[in-house]
């Protein structure tokens, strides 16, 4: 899986690409700018449910957002399930039901990779 400050820059090249500001975004996704600024640092992700509005908006696969292509080759590591597995339990059930559909997705996708 990409490292925060990795998905930070992509997101703001994308912003960027697009030509809309922090502002705009925010507005658009109706959260804080600086919580698009914070993402876009590379200051943590709090919630997921903004970065599949971010990967939306921006019209890039939510794999390619969160995994290296070599990653999507390859298939994730055991190691990274279990982390994304954790993370996952803990988040408040409207975001697990969000993961969980985009799981099935990398699922599918690794298994066509195959």
């Amino acid at each position: 899986m990409r490292k925060v400050d990795e998905i930070g820059t992509m997101l703001k090249k994308q912003r960027m690409v697009h030509s809309v500001s922090a502002e705009e975004m925010a507005e658009k996704l109706n959260v804080c700018t600086n919580t698009i600024r914070r993402y876009e640092k590379g200051e943590g992700i709090e919630n997921f449910q903004t970065i599949e509005s971010l990967s939306k908006e921006y019209k890039i696969p939510l794999m390619k957002l969160l995994f290296t292509p070599e990653e999507i080759r390859n298939g994730a590591n055991q190691t990274e399930i279990e982390q994304v597995n954790l993370t996952i339990q803990q988040m408040p059930s409207d975001a697990r039901e969000i993961i969980c559909t985009f799981i099935k997705e990398i699922a599918g996708c690794l298994e066509r990779n195959k």
